[in-house]
């Protein structure tokens, strides 16, 4: 009884596809897409991933940006006047500067 279903099975193949041959090849070519799919899927999460990532970099880039341009507005000469007026700093006389040679 089990060989007639099998026989069943086979015949519906042999119907399907032909031959063992294109059975093969159809098995094949549907394997092929199947893992063009998967590559693709993972080509898209690569790409959002990436985005997420040229987005945190242009973010830190602007911090950037932000930061250089507040320390040279600290360091600039009428700010470091401003403080050395505030904390009553002078500038150092002959006496206490030390060369090295």
């Amino acid at each position: 009884m089990a060989w007639i279903g099998l026989k069943k099975i086979g015949n519906f193949f042999h119907l399907i596809f032909g031959s063992t041959r294109n059975t093969i090849f159809v098995l094949l070519f549907a394997g092929m897409g199947v893992s063009y799919i998967a590559v693709r899927m993972k080509n898209v999460e690569l790409d959002y991933q990436i985005g997420e990532l040229k987005k945190k970099s242009y973010q830190t880039f602007m911090v950037n940006k932000e930061l250089k341009a507040e320390r040279a507005n600290a360091l600039s000469s009428v700010s470091l006047r401003g403080m050395a007026e505030k904390y009553d700093l002078h500038a150092p006389s002959n006496k206490q500067i030390l060369v090295i040679p």
